[in-house]
């Protein structure tokens, strides 16, 4: 292999694999299909390193541009972020097989910044930020050797990271000062999908299966000590049964809120909510205040105690709450239709369960409910992570009467429907127990893996928490995730690495990793315009009334900073090309050489350029030797003003018929 062609291979391979690394951070994110395509078309590319493979022109990479468009589009649900993230991992995927020399390795390498940014889109986790970061110092390592193809590959690392040590500070500064949208960095809406799977209805099962999530559905900072009570963290509040189904219903909207009765035991909290895919807001039973610390801070406790915002939580949000564990939520005439729903059932189905509490019917409010907490401590009841998943038609019956293994939901909507069976009304709410003290934060964090489902019975119109589970498995109460139920063993892979899933031994370093991460996303992903008040106020900078000079001078700096960078880029001339016919003609023989995989061209004389072709690629050799002859007589020969004018016609013709062809074919 000549040196020329070791420069090609090596240029490829250091692209492939920046496109690889680029492309990692999207491979859950993308359909199976188009995850096949890309390990197809990388497989090829890799293979064509180790034996000759042909390589498809622009009609075939045409067609396959057209058909990967077509299976995006029918593997994802309409223009998502998905779609185009997808859409661009496969178009530089294919962009790799238009490798002809320098040009398209420098263009390569700039589009694939765009697949590691979009990176963001999906996680903004320290971790993930560490590995873009690590992507983009390799990426502009590559777009290193393709200008100087030459250059060996640990060369190009260093000059990649001393060019990226050497713009760091300017980052740092201009990230601290530059003026921001309100919304955290970027000012972007967050893209962060969310892993939570608790959501308006509720099916027996579902909860159980969020439940093997281990990772953080949010933080809570506590003014003052931890709370040493049971934590019932409130999320939403569902009132209709079809017989399979739990949900809001239609009307729980038009509810007013609940009266609500102090008792003095008040806590004031801060929350970091992480993205999920509803309006609500969890707080800590029953909420009396909440606040948004950011706009739009439109938020309202709804009826029942459900706290909603304009707009879904797509991204992370903070908001400081305060509540009384101890209030009591007393039932009020205008919600006078809760009691019509409370009771609601399906006309048919679970006779068995219908039948057993027919039995109470007739006993005082309290003898039911105390009847239906015997039913389950005496049933031979198990709490479990992996209840079974098909319980038939009537679930209530084949759960109360046959299985007796579930986990909280299975408890909670068995017990409802025993009540208002019994002419009680119940409704279920949706939410959080516990949490884990994080002892280097001093904060708490609720894991997904801390779901939890409980009842809230009207007992003389006071809507009391009755939570069967706590009769079945007393030991789920206690405050942390550690006490819960024994995981199952397909738990999700992002689960077995987590803080909660983590042996006790390393559950320091969990935690302490937990807190990093933490303080990062305060202070680099929530990084908003209200920060940065804070900041010019800390350095003594008075914001109301220098805002506007900061921005003009910011503005001002950025305006010359991009003025400069077009000049250098548009206004530079290559000392060695002079605007003349000659040099136009001599550059223009260069291009077509490095179109035909010739290297290092604009490296090498006319007469070491012809050696180099006389002994590397001789089927150019002799229709460019006429062209490299009239260049040397034009350029070095004392030739006659008379003769130089038809000489220059002769070059600018003779390069105009050149043909090269790439190795391989034939011209």
């Amino acid at each position: 292999m000549t040196a020329q062609a070791r420069q090609q291979t090596g240029l490829r391979a250091t692209l492939l694999l920046a496109i690889v690394l680029a492309c990692l951070l999207h491979l859950v994110n993308i359909s199976a299909p188009t995850l096949l395509v890309c390990l197809a078309l990388w497989a090829y590319q890799l293979l064509g390193f180790f034996r000759p493979l042909p390589s498809p022109g622009p009609r075939v990479l045409t067609v396959a541009g057209a058909l990967c468009f077509v299976l995006i589009a029918a593997t994802n649900e309409g223009l998502t972020v998905e779609f185009f993230v997808s859409l661009l991992v496969l178009m530089i995927s294919l962009k790799l097989f238009e490798f002809r020399g320098c040009h398209d390795a420098m263009m390569t390498a700039i589009l694939n910044y765009f697949v590691v940014a979009s990176g963001m889109f999906f996680s903004d986790s320290l971790l993930v930020t560490c590995y873009i970061a690590l992507c983009l110092v390799y990426n502009n390592a590559a777009l290193v050797r393709a200008s100087h193809p030459g250059l060996p590959l640990k060369r190009c690392l260093r000059w990649a990271g001393r060019l990226t040590l050497q713009a760091l500070p300017f980052m740092v500064i201009l990230f601290l000062v530059f003026p921001r949208f309100q919304g955290g960095l970027w000012g972007r809406p967050s893209l962060i999908q969310a892993r939570s799977g608790v959501n308006d209805t509720l099916k027996l099962g579902g909860v159980a299966e969020v439940a093997r999530n281990m990772d953080v559905a949010f933080r809570v900072h506590f003014d003052g000590p931890l709370p040493l009570e049971t934590l019932y963290w409130r999320g939403l509040v569902l009132w209709h049964f079809d017989g399979e189904t739990w949900t809001r219903g239609p009307g729980q909207r038009s509810l007013t809120p609940d009266r609500t009765q102090t008792a003095g035991m008040v806590r004031s909290y801060r929350v970091t909510l992480e993205p999920h895919e509803g309006r609500w807001l969890y707080t800590l039973d029953r909420p009396l205040t909440v606040q948004l610390l950011q706009p739009p801070r439109g938020l309202a406790i709804s009826g029942a105690g459900v706290v909603e915002g304009a707009r879904s939580v797509s991204g992370r949000v903070e908001y400081q709450a305060t509540s009384d564990t101890a209030a009591r939520m007393l039932w009020s005439e205008q919600n006078r239709m809760a009691k019509v729903w409370g009771r609601q059932l399906p006309e048919s189905g679970n006779p068995r369960a219908r039948a057993l509490a027919a039995l109470w019917q007739g006993r005082s409010p309290g003898d039911i409910v105390n009847s239906g907490l015997a039913f389950f401590g005496r049933g031979g009841f198990r709490y479990t992570l992996a209840p079974d998943e098909e319980l038939g038609a009537d679930a209530i019956d084949a759960f109360l009467f046959e299985r007796r293994a579930g986990f909280c939901e299975h408890f909670a909507a068995s017990f409802a429907f025993l009540m208002r069976a019994a002419g009680l009304p119940t409704r279920l709410v949706v939410g959080y127990l516990g949490g884990t003290v994080n002892p280097y934060g001093g904060y708490l964090a609720v894991r997904h893996a801390d779901a939890h489902v409980w009842c809230e019975v009207l007992l003389n119109d006071e809507w009391q928490r009755i939570d069967p589970t706590a009769v079945v498995a007393p030991g789920r109460l206690r405050t942390g995730s550690e006490s819960r139920a024994p995981a199952p063993a397909d738990l999700t892979l992002s689960g077995l690495f987590s803080v909660g899933n983590l042996p006790s031994w390393l559950q320091p370093l969990g935690n302490g990793w937990d807190y990093v991460n933490m303080r990062w996303n305060q202070l680099v992903m929530q990084y908003s315009a209200a920060s940065q008040r804070q900041l010019f106020a800390w350095l003594g900078l008075d914001w109301g009334r220098q805002a506007a000079r900061l921005g003009l001078l910011i503005a001002g700096i950025a305006v010359l900073g991009i003025g400069y960078f077009l000049v250098a880029v548009f206004m530079r001339r290559s000392p060695r090309e002079e605007a003349d016919v000659v040099a136009q003609a001599w550059r223009r023989f260069r291009e077509k050489l490095e179109g035909a995989g010739v290297a290092g061209t604009a490296r090498q004389g006319p007469v070491r350029l012809l050696a180099m072709l006389e002994a590397e690629r001789p089927d150019l050799a002799r229709t460019a030797s006429a062209v490299v002859q009239l260049y040397i007589r034009l350029r070095y020969a004392k030739t006659p003003e008379a003769a130089r004018g038809e000489m220059e016609r002769e070059l600018v013709q003779a390069v105009r018929d050149f043909r090269a062809p790439r190795p391989g074919k034939q011209p």
